[in-house]
């Protein structure tokens, strides 16, 4: 018996499901399935589906929304998280657009599944102060591992591939800049003056008797 294949993304909706909490919900399925979710509710006053969409890292669902926007009254957000109304007729034209754009934004990041995260951190947080507390909150190891942040758009200043394979980065957020460490992942392509997003861990790196801060990079994306 053939296997269904798992959408891009899922949409769902729902006459009797309250506006307020789809987001919420959306949040937790996309986290568990790894994939962008949009949930829609029946507004009782318009009659329009009002909704909120949740993604996963590498996927700009505003983006893909805008591709969508021919079906849709009203969208906005940012590209982890959006708003959305639309008729309630439009609901299954809008579902396959939506699904088509997204798979065509999750081609573009090779089709990695998601990694769980944290949360989203700025650079200039990534500093001595938030390492010497994540120090106390060790040992790491085995069903205990170190927190994994996402850096949402930074400059790549410098680049340099490591036996071929490796990349060495230094990346720019603002006046803030940190050096970062990119294992197996120089077939990204990733050059010098490039914008792109990472999911990261931040940690000390030992040199010569000097002690300074690095990214681990777990995944880096263009956007």
């Amino acid at each position: 018996m053939a296997k269904t294949p798992r959408p891009a993304a899922l949409v769902l909706a729902g006459e009797s499901w309250l506006p307020g909490v789809v987001g919420i919900v959306a949040g937790s399925l996309a986290e568990r399935l790894g994939v962008p979710v949009l949930l829609l509710a029946r507004d009782p006053g318009t009659g329009e589906a009002r909704g909120s969409a949740r993604s996963v890292p590498g996927v700009d669902v505003r983006a893909a929304l805008a591709e969508c926007a021919e079906h849709l009254t009203r969208f906005g957000g940012h590209r982890e998280a959006a708003g959305v109304s639309l008729e309630w007729g439009a609901i299954a034209a809008f579902r396959q657009a939506f699904e088509e754009a997204v798979a065509r934004r999750a081609g573009e990041r090779g089709g990695q599944p998601a990694l769980l995260h944290d949360g989203p951190l700025a650079l200039g947080y990534m500093d001595p102060p938030l390492l010497d507390a994540l120090e106390q909150l060790g040992p790491y190891g085995p069903g205990f591992a170190r927190p994994l942040f996402l850096l949402d758009g930074a400059w790549v200043t410098q680049v340099r591939v490591l036996k071929g394979q490796h990349l060495r980065l230094t990346l720019r957020q603002g006046k803030v800049e940190r050096r970062a460490i990119a294992f197996r992942q120089a077939d990204t392509g990733i050059e010098a003056g490039e914008h792109v997003s990472a999911l990261v861990t931040p940690e000390w790196n030992h040199y010569r008797g000097r002690r300074t801060v690095q990214l681990r990079v777990e995944r880096i994306w263009r956007g």
